[in-house]
């Protein structure tokens, strides 16, 4: 929240703390998922394989063209290309959990996954486009807050999802 009031408040902040402060965010929640990163294994036979494949590269496409076509707006491309690796990896834990881990509340972890792609690649394009559109605004809060939120319910729960036994391998 303290990014949010740097990005959006009228005392102007470098984005140099604005993509720091994200950063930070991003490397601690993939500290935090360390554990469960360590635990899980994803065996993808037949089919299952190229499905991976095809929403790895689809997500993959879609986050580095969206930097790279703003990058030359920006005129901070080394910056942002490191801000980039911590939110392509805390995205990649956030699915890769959800797809190993059958527990009924990794279901949170998900909407977090989904709530800070929604956050970052729209906030990227508003301050790329220099959008002042409070309806859009109010859309990447929410999508914000519902993630910190799923983040939060998904961490109160960490143990006991730690100990479950259940661990889904796709196999055909």
């Amino acid at each position: 929240m303290t990014v949010e009031f740097m990005d959006k408040s009228t005392i102007v902040f470098s984005m140099l703390w604005v993509i720091l402060g994200y950063s930070i965010c991003f490397i601690s929640g993939v500290v935090l998922l360390f554990p469960l990163l360590k635990k899980g294994k994803l065996r993808l036979i037949g089919i299952n394989r190229l499905f991976a494949l095809i929403v790895i590269a689809s997500l993959g496409y879609i986050i580095l063209s969206t930097y790279i076509t703003f990058l030359s707006e920006l005129n901070t491309s080394l910056f942002f290309a490191f801000g980039i690796l911590p939110f392509t990896a805390f995205l990649a834990s956030c699915f890769y959990i959800t797809s190993v881990y059958s527990h009924s509340k990794s279901i949170y972890l998900f909407l977090t996954g989904i709530g800070y792609s929604i956050t970052c690649l729209l906030g990227l394009i508003i301050l790329a486009l220099q959008v002042k559109n409070v309806m859009l605004f109010g859309f990447i809060n929410l999508s914000t807050t519902v993630a910190q939120f799923c983040f939060v319910f998904f961490m109160i729960d960490f143990e006991e999802i730690l100990k479950h036994k259940n661990i889904t391998a796709f196999e055909v």
